[in-house]
Formats: C-alpha cells, structure tokens, sequence
C-alpha cells in the first residue's frame, strides 16, 4: 500500500464549533411566557430551577439557561 498525503487528514465527528463558547453539555430552554416580570423575582426562579437541575444532573455535565 502507497502513504498518500490525503490519507493523513484528521477525521471530525463534531464541528469545531461546538467546542467553542460557553462550554455546556446541554441547553434548559424555559419559554418566555414563564419569565417573571422584575429582577429579584426572576433571580429567585433561576436559583430553584439551578436547584432542581444540580439536583438530578450529572456532577461532570454543565448547562447553560436559556429563555426562548
């Protein structure tokens, strides 16, 4: 068997931009509607959602909030 150049070319299963960024294994899509009106109250759903998920994810596996 003849080494060719192309041969040596790595192989990729993810893009390279899923590598970059926030670092996130997954993504908590809340939808809008359930956004609380102020500041404070919307501080203290995120603390109880936060709860809930460190509670039943994996210790290894990090997330990021997002409000769709």
């Amino acid at each position: 068997m003849h080494y060719e150049e192309p041969d040596n070319k790595p192989v990729y299963y993810r893009e390279e931009s899923e590598f970059i960024g926030d670092g996130a294994d997954f993504l908590v899509l809340i939808p809008g509607d359930l956004k609380p009106s102020n500041d404070q109250e919307e501080n203290a759903y995120l603390i109880k959602i936060r709860a809930q998920l460190d509670y039943y994810k994996l210790y290894v596996k990090n997330y990021l909030i997002v409000w769709v």
